[in-house]
C-alpha cells in the first residue's frame, strides 16, 4: 500500500471554562516519505494536495461524499483504487 495512517493523539483544554475536549488527529505519509502531514487542519487544501495523483478522491471530499471523519476510508479507498 502507498499510503498509511499514523494515528496521533491531541487535547484541548480552554482556561476559565469547565470545558475539555479531546482529539484524535491522523498523520498520514506516503510509503517513500520521512515524514506525515496532519491532514485534519486545512483538511480541504491538504486532501487535494496530499492525493493529487487521485481526482476521485479530490472531487468526494469536494461534494461530501468523504469528511473529515472518513480519513481511514479516504486511505483506503486511496490503497485499494489509485496507488500504483
Amino acid at each position: 500500500k502507498n499510503i498509511v495512517i499514523v494515528p496521533g493523539f491531541g487535547s484541548g483544554n480552554a482556561i476559565g471554562t469547565l470545558y475539555s475536549s479531546e482529539l484524535t488527529e491522523y498523520f498520514v505519509k506516503h510509503k517513500k516519505d520521512t515524514t506525515a502531514t496532519n491532514i485534519l487542519f486545512g483538511f480541504k487544501k491538504k486532501i487535494a494536495r496530499f492525493f493529487s495523483d487521485c481526482e476521485d478522491i479530490i472531487e468526494m471530499v469536494e461534494d461530501k461524499t468523504f469528511t473529515k471523519d472518513d480519513i481511514e476510508l479516504i486511505v483506503v479507498y486511496y490503497n485499494k483504487n489509485c496507488s500504483t
